[in-house]
């Protein structure tokens, strides 16, 4: 087992747009849902370019056994994967086939990994209680988000050429780095302590706030394709309202017959992924075709 670490100070740039754009509908075909065998519920995060989706899982109330990430492939075969006994959970995978994800521990703290095929590397920020790697490109830069001991602040970051370098929006509290594509634009979310979250994207040295006209809360930003195309949430009221934004619109993503549900990622053929709560309480996981 390998051991990731590296450290690095990067700058950053600050640019405040507001992303205007009345969402529309998104016209979405080809739906297809889908179950872990023997888990309750079912949460896809990402989706490659060869429709291969990864994702994490969790039991029924009091379940007892270490929840399993998941691979599901594009003929719809799904394999599940624990980490040395731990709950498990894969955020996204690269075209090459490597996966990132994140385990827990027996002190409730969350530690990066990086698997392709049977090895498996952690991938730990110096320092840091926890590390979440969200999101990978074709080129092995590496997303996501830490927190230093005692603290309940997310700190972004970039893994890339064995260093970590931080990725904070200008002023926030918090920053979420939840994806980046192989073009090097990285999207996420930030808080700066009063308000609600906001969506950002990152782009050439320079932060672009993004925020659904229709939020009447926060507004995440979880995944974007090489089109540039960006899938996520906002909140209206309580409740998430699915999105795919494209050439400066928002698009409303209506999941068929559920609750409430989230849409979490998004290839270069605009596949996308997601979680769908039903009635019986459960969730499970979508792959459609959106534009």
């Amino acid at each position: 087992m390998t051991t990731w670490k590296g450290s690095a100070i990067s700058a950053f740039t600050f640019l405040l747009l507001s992303a205007f754009g009345y969402a529309q509908m998104a016209a979405c075909t080809g739906w297809q849902t889908f179950k872990v065998s023997n888990e309750f519920n079912t949460g896809a995060h990402g989706i490659n370019q060869w429709d291969t989706v990864v994702g994490g899982t969790t039991g029924a109330f009091g379940a007892t056994n270490p929840a399993p990430a998941f691979i599901r492939y594009s003929d719809g075969n799904i394999s599940k994967y624990v980490y040395q006994n731990h709950a498990t959970a894969f955020w996204r995978r690269n075209s090459p086939g490597v996966t990132v994800g994140s385990y827990t521990d027996s002190s409730n703290h969350q530690h990066g990994i990086v698997v392709y095929n049977s090895s498996v590397a952690t991938l730990n920020y110096p320092g840091a209680s926890d590390t979440v790697p969200l999101g990978i490109n074709k080129w092995g830069s590496i997303v996501g988000y830490y927190l230093l001991s005692g603290s309940i602040n997310t700190h972004g970051f970039e893994y890339k050429g064995g260093k970590f370098y931080p990725v904070m929006f200008p002023k926030s509290v918090q920053t979420v780095v939840r994806s980046i594509n192989d073009n090097g634009v990285m999207v996420g979310d930030e808080w700066t302590g009063t308000g609600v979250y906001e969506g950002f994207i990152y782009k050439n040295g320079a932060f672009t706030m993004l925020k659904a006209p229709k939020a009447t809360g926060a507004t995440f930003a979880y995944d974007i394709n090489n089109n540039g195309t960006i899938v996520g949430d906002y909140i209206v009221g309580v409740n998430p309202q699915s999105f795919l934004y494209i050439n400066g619109t928002f698009k409303d993503i209506m999941v068929p017959n559920a609750t409430q549900a989230n849409t979490n990622g998004i290839n270069g053929a605009a596949e996308v992924t997601g979680e769908a709560l039903v009635s019986n309480g459960s969730s499970s996981g979508f792959v459609a075709h959106c534009q």
